[in-house]
Parts: C-alpha cells; sequence; structure tokens
C-alpha cells in the first residue's frame, strides 16, 4: 500500500469514526491533508469506496488485535477480560453518528462487521471457556449455551439500534456486560481473579 493511501486511510477512519461520513464530503479529508481530491480519487474512485475500505482496515486490525489477545498464555479469565477492555476502548473512539450513518447509509457494510465478529466470536470464545473450565475459573455449564449467550449480549450492545437509541455509552454498557456475564459463569475463585484484573486496571 502505498504511502498516499495509507494517509488518507488514517485520515478518513479519523474523521468517520468521530463525525461519521454521511454529511462529510470528500473535500474535508482532502483540507486535513493538505491534499488534492483528485489524488484521493486516484485510489478511491467514489466516497463510498473509501467508507468501504476503511471498514475493511477496521475490520483486519481489530481481528488481529484480538486474535492476538486469544494466541496468549493469558488464563482464560484474562483472556475474556483484555477482549471485553479492547472491545470498550475501540468503542470510546467511535461515535454514535458513525453508528448512525452505519445503520441508515451503509447497512451492508453493518453486515459485514457483524459475520466478521460472529465468527471470531464463535471461532474462540467456546475454546477459552473450555480453558477456564479446565483452570477451575469458570463453572461448568454448557459451553455452547455459555458461547451464545456471550455472542448474544455483545451484539445487543455493539450494535448501531442500541448505541443511537440508548444515552447509555456503548463501553459503560460493555463494562455492565461484562460484569453481568463473568459474575454469572465465574466460579468464586474465578471471581477473585476478575476482582484483581479489574483494580489493576482502574
Amino acid at each position: 500500500m502505498s504511502d498516499d493511501k495509507d494517509k488518507i486511510l488514517k485520515a478518513a477512519s479519523d474523521t468517520f469514526f468521530k463525525r461519521g461520513f454521511y454529511k462529510i464530503p470528500v473535500d474535508d479529508i482532502a483540507s486535513s491533508l493538505k491534499m488534492s481530491k483528485k489524488t484521493i480519487y486516484k485510489y478511491f474512485p467514489a466516497k463510498e469506496d473509501l467508507i468501504r475500505e476503511v471498514a475493511c482496515l477496521f475490520i483486519k486490525t481489530h481481528s488481529t488485535n484480538i486474535t492476538g489477545i486469544i494466541n496468549h498464555d493469558y488464563n482464560a479469565v484474562e483472556k475474556l477480560f483484555y477482549i471485553f477492555k479492547y472491545l470498550g476502548g475501540m468503542l470510546i473512539n467511535m461515535s454514535e453518528q458513525w453508528f448512525s450513518d452505519v445503520q441508515s447509509h451503509a447497512p451492508e457494510i453493518w453486515n459485514e462487521i457483524e459475520v466478521f465478529r460472529s465468527k471470531i466470536m464463535t471461532r474462540n470464545i467456546s475454546g477459552i471457556i473450555e480453558q477456564g473450565k479446565k483452570e477451575k475459573y469458570i463453572v461448568n455449564y454448557p459451553s455452547l449455551i455459555m458461547m451464545n449467550v456471550f455472542i448474544s449480549s455483545v451484539r445487543g450492545i455493539i450494535n448501531p439500534a442500541f448505541i443511537t437509541n440508548n444515552k447509555i455509552p456503548a463501553f459503560k454498557a460493555l463494562e455492565s456486560t461484562l460484569d453481568i456475564l463473568m459474575n454469572g459463569i465465574l466460579t468464586p475463585k474465578g471471581k477473585n481473579l476478575l476482582k484483581k484484573l479489574k483494580m489493576e486496571k482502574s
């Protein structure tokens, strides 16, 4: 990828996540970069192409980072905690306007993000749950049920409808979701570890 294309994607990502994209002209991106629109259109013939590339970069970046947490030699509680912490940090940097624009003007992009999210969670959450059972951090409920509760909960919080229709910041809602889920599946040993992790965070 060229330096100019990298710069355009970075500037567009920063702008779209903070201000949405529907009412943002390409001129704003060009102006922030002190670059001509012609240069932007060289790499992205239409604004829709730029939006899609931003979404693809978003998926690729977060897939890599979450996979890194999953593949680390953390115990199961640490993995779940750091994944939720990572997702919360991601949401802090994304405005309600971004989610509103995706919902209203680019639902196909949201569907791609939804597919990515479901795949990465389905592929990995059950493994983390099984690891936690072996470590005696997670209670011995059926893993399939616990996995689906996790996926449904995250899907219910990180979605445009919830974020645009509720006054609770998405990252705060995610923190509450983590507390509810973890307190439901952790053993006393697991709860003590989660408490220590949260104290380290604060």
